[in-house]
């Protein structure tokens, strides 16, 4: 039997990629696959799919706040998987706006982000999302549209 820290670090993960897949899609950015199995978590992306774009950084910031639907505390391992993330939508931040707005721009595109989570329809994909990936660990693009699809939320705009 695997120890509770390990569950539930996996939920953690599973939600994170989850967070990134679901907001991925809504905003019609392409990616091959997506997996969460506690050593590869990671959203695979053709190359050039995240050229320095809001869309991005918005993705980057829904596996933070998606794991924040899970209202379970976060140890020091958990919580330090996201800096990647934080790391990577500074980067796009920098190449978009240069040193001028980046701050401002960062916490306006994390706020979409949230306020794309808190809609109950993008939770759901995400709660259906984090689940098939706790049973099979990796969902093509297309099997998360499916999972969208069936949570009815549409695309975001």
């Amino acid at each position: 039997m695997k120890n509770k820290s390990y569950i539930r670090t996996l939920l953690h993960i599973t939600f994170h990629e989850a967070g990134h897949a679901v907001l991925a899609r809504l905003q019609d950015l392409e990616f091959e696959y997506v997996v969460a199995d506690g050593k590869t978590n990671h959203v695979y992306f053709p190359p050039g799919a995240l050229c320095n774009s809001e869309k991005a950084i918005i993705m980057l910031y829904g596996g933070f706040r998606a794991q924040h639907l899970l209202r379970k505390p976060l140890d020091a391992n958990i919580a330090s998987f996201p800096n990647g993330d934080f790391i990577k939508a500074k980067e796009q931040a920098q190449a978009l706006w240069g040193d001028g707005d980046q701050e401002k721009n960062l916490r306006r595109l994390s706020l979409k982000a949230k306020k794309l989570i808190d809609k109950p329809n993008v939770r759901a994909a995400i709660q259906a999302t984090a689940s098939a990936l706790r049973d099979r660990m990796r969902l093509t693009a297309a099997e998360v549209d499916q999972i969208i699809h069936r949570t009815s939320i549409g695309h975001y705009e």
